[in-house]
């Protein structure tokens, strides 16, 4: 049962989020157009750990030490997994992700041929009686 670890999973969803809402609004110019990119790895590197059936948990290992029969020292180690996201319920969210990846995409491109309005009016010149071009 290949697992993903919880920390991992939420630190990416956290900067994956930030990112994308971070450039929605805010106007960042170039920067906006790599914060999306980063975004839509980060997403899609989601969406594909959890439609492919990995599960999200913690792996914590307890170590204990014991004496045997014999008096002497022995370490016991126990591990227990606690899941956080089955791998039955990642196909659902794999598509959700891979949805907003895919909005990221769509914003690039708005963006990039030129639907960012900002840029637009930066390009515009004034004409003599107050007005924009």
């Amino acid at each position: 049962m290949p697992t993903i670890e919880t920390g991992l999973f939420v630190t990416m969803v956290i900067i994956g989020m930030s990112f994308m809402f971070f450039t929605l609004v805010k106007k960042l110019g170039t920067i906006s157009f790599l914060f999306r990119v980063f975004s839509f790895v980060l997403f899609l590197g989601l969406a594909l750990f959890l439609t492919i059936g990995y599960d999200v948990a913690t792996t914590t290992t307890t170590t204990t030490e014991a004496l045997n029969s014999n008096d002497s020292i022995v370490s016991l180690d126990q591990t227990t997994t606690e899941i956080f996201i089955a791998d039955t319920e990642g196909s659902v969210l794999g598509w959700i992700f891979f949805g907003l990846a895919m909005f990221n995409v769509v914003l690039f491109f708005r963006n990039m041929f030129g639907g960012d309005s900002e840029q637009e009016d930066g390009n515009r010149e004034f004409l003599p009686n107050g007005w924009r071009r």
